[in-house]
């Protein structure tokens, strides 16, 4: 107990000389004075750890980028990896391609500090824990237990106080906590789907929205000690590397179709195309996996479903040439929150579709015309329809701006990178990228 009043203390000075700092260099900025000596420290001690990191994020970043994570950050210490690169990929195409910044959705992310997940262990007296899981004997063997804990530890009134304010600023938006540690997103450590992420709801009273929001936090710091993440972590030699959780919280991008809440589409672009799978397309030129609603889809193989692939060369051609072919490798359902249920729901199309407006059913949906004809011969007319995201194909403005933006990037990395989005449509065609990750 001593221990954690002397950390609260320790943290609290630092804290505040954190504060000193940047409000001295946002004074200094705000006056003319030239502040790159300290922008140079605001990315050493806040951005990230990775030198070649660190390289982009001092090209690309101007004074105010810095100030506005620190406004956004609970705590002190890292904002991680993941959140790192999704700030850097926005500077890099405000910086080399301004017109896509114009169909790019501005963000509202908060960032929790890599500090306050060592403050967590000490206040819940999990130091000692830390210390033995992280020897080679208990590497694997007390990852549980440590997990465990993680999961039933307590938050600190004022790490709460901080949370509300998070929660507040979402109104009853849902949002997604992610991982974003130190090591995540580096240069050869990706960390793809080793962490957790958390859909929040953010219903009800606001006890149980805090309690959402907290039971989201453990969710995620435990994920550390999952035996997937250890195992990455040993065979890339990062075993004996401090792994401090930080986390990005963002407003879920979307709208509401009746009770359920989703983006019009979501997907990963990859700047180099990880495998051809037409002939005469350019791997260099990109791919998309699109899908209609939350990105999940994207990311992860679902039986008897599939996202569209685009090659960014060729955005409409497709390897299936009739419709039944297309209906049967199309993505089978769509993943939204689900407002009724308070929870992630897969949804098959037909249960959807009465609450889909008509401008967004010409966007995303085709017609089985193989199978029409089948039951028009059967004295029955019927439509039927599968997801295939056929109208953002054909729009070629959006395809150009996403193959630009994935193209900046990699230029910037120098480097082939894969980036997660959403795009949101309007009645009158207008659209909207959202970069998440």
């Amino acid at each position: 107990q001593r221990l954690g009043l002397e950390q609260r203390s320790a943290e609290e000075e630092y804290s505040d000389s954190w504060d000193q700092f940047f409000n001295r260099a946002k004074m200094l900025d705000q006056n003319g004075i030239d502040i790159k000596e300290d922008c140079s420290r605001m990315c050493d001690i806040m951005m990230t750890r990775d030198s070649k990191m660190r390289q982009m994020v001092k090209r690309n970043f101007k004074p105010e980028d810095y100030f506005a994570v620190r406004d956004h950050m609970v705590g002190t210490g890292m904002i991680g990896g993941k959140a790192c690169g999704m700030l850097l990929a926005r500077a890099i195409i405000r910086n080399k391609e301004p017109d896509i910044c114009e169909v790019l959705e501005p963000h509202d992310s908060f960032y929790i500090g890599s500090d306050l997940y060592y403050t967590y262990i000490v206040d819940n007296n999990l130091w000692d824990t830390r210390i033995k899981q992280r020897t080679e004997e208990g590497y694997f063997a007390l990852a549980g237990d440590f997990a465990d804990k993680l999961m039933n530890g307590i938050f600190s009134t004022a790490m709460r106080e901080q949370f509300v304010r998070i929660i507040e600023y979402y109104g009853q938006d849902p949002y997604i906590i992610r991982s974003s540690s130190i090591l995540e997103d580096g240069f050869g450590s990706a960390f793809a789907g080793k962490y957790e992420s958390v859909f929040c709801v953010n219903r009800g009273s606001l006890e149980e929205r805090i309690n959402e929001f907290e039971h989201a936090i453990k969710i995620v710091y435990a994920s550390s000690m999952s035996l997937s993440a250890l195992d990455y972590r040993k065979r890339r030699g990062l075993d004996k590397r401090d792994e401090q959780m930080a986390l990005l919280v963002q407003r879920v991008s979307g709208s509401y179709y009746g009770s359920n809440y989703m983006p019009c589409a979501a997907g990963v672009g990859y700047s180099y195309s990880p495998y051809k799978v037409m002939k005469d397309t350019d791997p260099k030129a990109g791919m998309l996996r699109l899908v209609m609603g939350l990105g999940t889809s994207a990311v992860d193989r679902t039986e008897g479903s599939y996202p569209r692939i685009v090659n960014l060369d060729m955005p409409e051609k497709s390897s299936y040439s009739s419709s039944a072919d297309k209906h049967k490798f199309s993505q089978g359902k769509a993943e939204v929150i689900s407002m009724t249920d308070r929870r992630l729901q897969r949804l098959p199309i037909i249960t959807m579709m009465p609450h889909i407006p008509p401008y967004l059913d010409r966007i995303l949906l085709e017609h089985d015309f193989d199978a029409e004809r089948f039951l028009r011969e059967s004295g029955r007319m019927q439509a039927v329809k599968f997801i295939s995201c056929k109208g953002l194909v054909e729009n070629h403005a959006l395809m150009e701006e996403m193959r630009k933006m994935l193209r900046c990037i990699q230029d910037e990395y120098q480097y082939p990178v894969d980036v997660e989005f959403t795009i949101n449509l309007s009645e009158s065609g207008e659209y909207l990228i959202n970069l998440l990750q």
